[in-house]
């Protein structure tokens, strides 16, 4: 029989018997009693993982009598399952018996699994540190065969992404055309950064990138020590700078030092960090150019030499960020005198 497979013993002569006892008593018991306690049942129940003999004694017209019987236990077996393993944190790992041949009915106990009564089931998911998976099956003598296998997780790797320069908390940000050094842990291989979603230069841990204006997402993704895919993000708000225009301005005017400087030319008023001045045109009632230049400095309000009217006069000016980009506006400034 099976290993631990019961088996009812009957003694047949019972009823000629006066007394009788079973031993050992190990493996054997009686209705509700326990293995081990004292056997004087006719038809115990034999119970055992090992090969045993039991004897009967007892006495028949107060002759000795005896009797002997054995259960023999077919060798249990081992399922071949799949070496155990390492994966990385949340893959999937397929579970199977290599050495099905001659067994059937295979159950499998385990977390996760696509199916429990098949012989290759998928553990989804596998994120606990570590593992384990058994599977029973039936061979051809009807006994149960068993196999384990150990999924071992690989430890996560906190992925991190640090900035050079820091980002400005005031700003909660950086300046538009800021040049930043990004960094992640190092140990790794085939690091791939982007901002964006596009490519930056930068094969190891560390990539240079210019921040543009707006939102900046910046992201890598590399292989751990152990080959597990790591990715992180970063979020950078780029702030462009901030400048105007002037409605007005009164060449030649003069002020001290205790009071606001007067507005003696028409330029590029820079408010927070800096723009390139790009062109800056301006035109006449007439729409005569009177001014065009870059110099950030701007118009004094001369015109060949001479001093320009006071009038209204229209203007062009384009300027480029940091990042690039190029803007344009138009707009009208008086020329006081």
């Amino acid at each position: 029989v099976c290993p631990n497979e019961p088996v009812q013993l009957v003694l047949l002569t019972a009823d000629e018997l006066d007394s009788f006892e079973w031993m050992p008593a190990e493996g054997l018991r009686c209705g509700g009693l326990s293995s081990g306690d004292e056997i004087d049942c006719p038809d115990p129940i034999a119970q055992t993982a090992q090969s045993m003999t039991w004897t009967v004694t007892g006495m028949q017209d107060n002759c000795p009598a005896s009797a002997t019987v054995s259960v023999n236990i077919i060798p249990p077996t081992t399922l071949t399952v799949i070496p155990d393993t390492a994966i990385c944190p949340g893959s999937d790992v397929q579970l199977s018996v290599l050495d099905a041949m001659g067994f059937g009915d295979f159950q499998w106990t385990g977390t996760n699994l696509t199916c429990r009564n098949c012989g290759v089931p998928t553990a989804e998911d596998v994120s606990s540190s570590m593992n384990t998976f058994s599977v029973t099956g039936e061979n051809d003598n009807g006994c149960l065969a068993q196999g384990f296998v150990t999924v071992q997780v690989f430890p996560g790797t906190n992925a991190a992404i640090t900035v050079a320069p820091e980002i400005d908390r005031e700003i909660q940000g950086l300046g538009a055309g800021t040049v930043v050094t990004l960094t992640t842990q190092a140990g790794g291989s085939s690091y791939q950064w982007t901002q964006n979603g596009e490519s930056l230069e930068g094969t190891g841990e560390s990539a240079t990138a210019v921040i543009k204006g707006g939102d900046n997402s910046f992201r890598v993704e590399y292989l751990s020590e152990n080959g597990c895919p790591v990715s992180t993000t970063i979020d950078i708000t780029g702030v462009q700078p901030t400048w105007g225009m002037p409605n007005a301005f009164t060449p030649g005017s003069t002020s001290n030092e205790e009071e606001e400087p007067s507005n003696e030319v028409f330029r590029v008023v820079q408010i927070t960090g800096m723009v390139e001045v790009v062109e800056l045109k301006v035109f006449n009632r007439w729409g005569q150019l009177v001014y065009n230049d870059n110099d950030p400095n701007g118009w004094n309000g001369n015109h060949n030499g001479e001093r320009a009217p006071s009038e209204v006069y229209a203007y062009v000016a384009t300027v480029r960020y940091p990042d690039g980009e190029v803007e344009v506006r138009r707009g009208e400034v008086a020329l006081i005198r």
